[in-house]
Formats: C-alpha cells, sequence, structure tokens
C-alpha cells in the first residue's frame, strides 16, 4: 500500500479547497445562480464521460499487465494522441448538438455563452487527467500532490478574483476554470512527452474501447441516476429551490470527497495485486479502513448539517439542510458500491455494471417523476439515496460469485446505513431539532460515541490509518 494514502491526501484536499469556495460564493452569488451552475454542470458532467470513454480505467489496468516499459509507455502515448484528437472534433459536435437541443426546450433562463465555456474548459481538463495517471501508476506521490493541488488553487484563486473585482457573477467560475485548464493543458503536453512514445495503435485502442464502452454505459447510467433529479427540478420548482438542492447535494456528497480520494488511491493497487495469492487480505486491509473513514465523514456531515449550513454559506442558503441527510446517504450507498465495483471490474465483467446503474436510474427517474411535482426537491433526495441503494447490493450480491464472502460479514455496512437513516430521521423530521448551543453540545456528544463505536466495529487505529500507508 505505499504512498496509498498520500494519493488519497492529493484527492481529497483539492476538493476540500473547492468546499471553501461556498462561504464566498454563496456571499455574492444567489440561490438563482446556483439553478443555473446546478443545470451546467449536470450536462458538463455528461460531456466529460463520453470525453473520457472511461478509458482511463483500462491503462491503469493494462498498464499492469504489459511487463515491458516501452510497450508501457508506448500504451499513454497512444491513448493521449486519441483522446486529444478525438476531443478536439467532439468538442464542435457537442456545442452544434447542445445549440440543437436548446432550440426545443423552454428553460426559465439562457445558459448557451456559459455552456460554451464550460464545453471549452472540459476539453482542455482532458490533458490533465494523463499527469495524475503517469504519477499514480509510478507511485509518484509527492508530484501528484503538487499538481492536483497547485490547478485547484489557481483554479480557486481565479474564480474569486472574477467574482470579487470583476463581478462576473456566475461567469466567474467557468470563466477561472477555463483559464487554468489552458494552462494545465500546456503543463501537461510536457509531462507526458517526459514518460510516454508518442504512437498510434489502432489494435490498442480498439481493446481499450472493447473493455471501456460498457463502462461508458455504466457511466452514463450512473449519470443519468445523479443528475437527472436536476433536469427533473427544474420543470417543477422555482430555480431558487434548485439552488437550494444544489447547495444541499454539494454538501451531502461531501463524503464524495473521501469516496473518490480513496477510489483512485486504492483502485490501481487492487488491480496490482489481483493475481496474489494474499489479495484478499489486501481487499479486506483496504476496506475497513476506507469504508471507516466513509462513515465517519457521513455520520459528521449527517450530525452537522444545519451547523456547517450556517458556517459555509449565507442566510439565504440555510433552509437547505433538511435535504442534507438522504444525500448523505446516498453518497454512503455509492461508496459501497465503487468498491465492490473494483471486484467485477478486475473479474472483466462490466456489462452487470451497466445493468446495475441502469436499474438505478430508471428507480431514480421515476421516484421522481411520479412524486416531486406533488412534494418537492425533498423527494428528488429521497430517490437518490433508494437508487444508489439498490444499485449497490446488486453489484454486491454479484461479487459473490467470484469470490469467498461471508454474508454476515459483507451485510454490516448495510446496518450501519439502516442506523444513520433511522439517526437522520429522528434529527430532522420527528423532533425537528433546531439550531441552539445545546443541542450542539449534546451533538458532539452523541458523534463522539458513535465515532469510538465505528472504531471499535472495524478494529481501526487512527494512527495506524498513517503507518500503514508508509510501511505496506
Amino acid at each position: 500500500m505505499k504512498n496509498s494514502h498520500i494519493y488519497m491526501i492529493g484527492e481529497i484536499i483539492p476538493k476540500m479547497l473547492s468546499l471553501l469556495l461556498l462561504p464566498i460564493m454563496t456571499k455574492y452569488l444567489t440561490p438563482e445562480d446556483y439553478g443555473i451552475m446546478a443545470y451546467v454542470d449536470a450536462i458538463i458532467i455528461f460531456v466529460f464521460v463520453f470525453s473520457v470513454m472511461s478509458l482511463n480505467s483500462y491503462i491503469l489496468r493494462e498498464y499492469f499487465e504489459l511487463k515491458d516499459k516501452v510497450k508501457q509507455e508506448e500504451l499513454i502515448g497512444n491513448f493521449f494522441i486519441f483522446l486529444i484528437v478525438y476531443n478536439f472534433f467532439s468538442v464542435f459536435i457537442f456545442i452544434g448538438l447542445l445549440s440543437l437541443l436548446l432550440s426545443f426546450l423552454d428553460l426559465q433562463f439562457d445558459f448557451s455563452h456559459i455552456m460554451l465555456l464550460a464545453l471549452i474548459g472540459n476539453f482542455f481538463e482532458i490533458f490533465s487527467i494523463f499527469p495524475q495517471i503517469i504519477y499514480r501508476i509510478q507511485e509518484k506521490a509527492i508530484p501528484y500532490i503538487y499538481f492536483t493541488i497547485s490547478k485547484t488553487s489557481l483554479q480557486m484563486g481565479s474564480i474569486i478574483v472574477l467574482l470579487i473585482y470583476f463581478d462576473q457573477g456566475v461567469f466567474s467560475k467557468y470563466y477561472g476554470v477555463l483559464g487554468v485548464n489552458a494552462l494545465f493543458a500546456i503543463i501537461s503536453f510536457f509531462i507526458v512527452s517526459r514518460n510516454a512514445i508518442y504512437s498510434f495503435d489502432v489494435i490498442q485502442v480498439k481493446e481499450g474501447l472493447k473493455f471501456s464502452l460498457p463502462l461508458v454505459v455504466s457511466a452514463v447510467s450512473f449519470l443519468i441516476l445523479d443528475v437527472s433529479d436536476r433536469f427533473i427540478l427544474e420543470r417543477y420548482i422555482s430555480l431558487s429551490n434548485l439552488g437550494l438542492y444544489s447547495i444541499a447535494y454539494t454538501l451531502g456528497f461531501a463524503v464524495n470527497v473521501i469516496i473518490n480520494g480513496s477510489y483512485k488511491a486504492f483502485e490501481p493497487l487492487l488491480f496490482r495485486e489481483a493475481k496474489e495469492e494474499n489479495f484478499m487480505n489486501s481487499f479486506y486491509t483496504i476496506k475497513k479502513q476506507y469504508m471507516f473513514l466513509v462513515f465517519v465523514i457521513g455520520l459528521l456531515v449527517i450530525m452537522f448539517s444545519q451547523e456547517l449550513l450556517h458556517f459555509i454559506t449565507s442566510e439565504k442558503f440555510y433552509e437547505a439542510y433538511y435535504l442534507v441527510p438522504f444525500i448523505v446517504l446516498a453518497a454512503i450507498s455509492k461508496g459501497i458500491y465503487m468498491l465492490y465495483a473494483v471486484l467485477l471490474m478486475i473479474q472483466k465483467n462490466t456489462k452487470l455494471l451497466s445493468k446495475a446503474i441502469f436499474l438505478g436510474a430508471i428507480v431514480n427517474i421515476g421516484i421522481n417523476l411520479l412524486f416531486v411535482e406533488a412534494y418537492g426537491s425533498i423527494v428528488a433526495a429521497i430517490s437518490t439515496f433508494v437508487a444508489f441503494l439498490l444499485m449497490t447490493m446488486m453489484v454486491h450480491v454479484k461479487t459473490f460469485q467470484y469470490y469467498s464472502f461471508s454474508l454476515l460479514k459483507e451485510a454490516k455496512e448495510y446496518f450501519i446505513v439502516f442506523g444513520f437513516l433511522i439517526l437522520s430521521y429522528f434529527l430532522y423530521y420527528y423532533f425537528d431539532i433546531k439550531l441552539t448551543l445545546n443541542i450542539f453540545f449534546i451533538k458532539v456528544l452523541i458523534f463522539t460515541c458513535l465515532l469510538f463505536a465505528l472504531l471499535k466495529f472495524y478494529d481501526v487505529k487512527v494512527l495506524s490509518l498513517f503507518k500503514e500507508g508508509k510501511s505496506c
């Protein structure tokens, strides 16, 4: 597990820095502005999936299959050329398709200018994927951290300057991201040039697409599950309420900071050790530390959602707190899913991932269409949780076909999820606890007790989270 926790830090810190923008942006932007950003960002996430084609997972898997250094460098150079050329032409196609789509939609706002900035920024973002892949597979943790943190810090600085001093409003985010992404595209090109051999192997690209296309279907279904609520809500609620939901979603999915950071740390490790005799020992070591961190962060956000919103947002966003718990539970469910999805990718069963996510997307859309008009954004939060949980259980059950898992041992995460659900119900819906100093200290006491229970449950020593990362 050499440097795995350092890579996790390299993922977590940029995400935490991004969250620090919330107090500033919610001061200068309105809930309506956040509603626009939620809509635009939802579309860009879709575009990004088709931009990358999930080939980053194939590169990581194939790299460790190739033992020759020259072939490994050719692998990186091959897919760098393919993705940059592919995305150069794709950006024009996306612009045309979106222009056509917008002409048929009756939206509450015109976001064509913002979308153009976001699409160009997305193109330059593709360059930055490759240095991160290179640093991960070469186990160069410190350069990885420098790259990710410096990029995020510059983006934040640019956005703040444009927002405060140039009064660019909602455009500040997209101008800032575009400028920094363009700069790092140049930096990325030089990093790739030093670590790759530029060649173009059509057969290898075909093999990569054969592996990754089912993952693309999974990713698209995943995004439909993840962002369809924003599109549906736009039709039935005001932009202001959509903005509140977006803030709640951002805070609730703060657990993703741990999930994505941990995933990028353990994914190459599991691929590398998949054929080793002690693979299951490695898996369980990763699992207990990973799930402990996910549950602790999830519990923290659930317990103190009111306090966090008061601390990091302005008053006009405070009422979003009641949406947060269900979104956190969805994020936790996603965390469990990602852990077991890697096991299916090791077995090359990517089709099952597509089926599971497709089911989750259908469930999410169905619940929203049936109930969101009558009950509002709370339905979107609940449906997101239900969909992620069903999807996760479907994938988890499939792994029993390949690995000798104990049913009781594997079910314990779901008991914790439902325990958090009960806690959330009593805190925010049954008693509707208000924000007072006495309540805050009671929450601290409850959180502390549950934290020690999780430490005992997963047999995790806090110091070991850092010692093992250095020594393994």
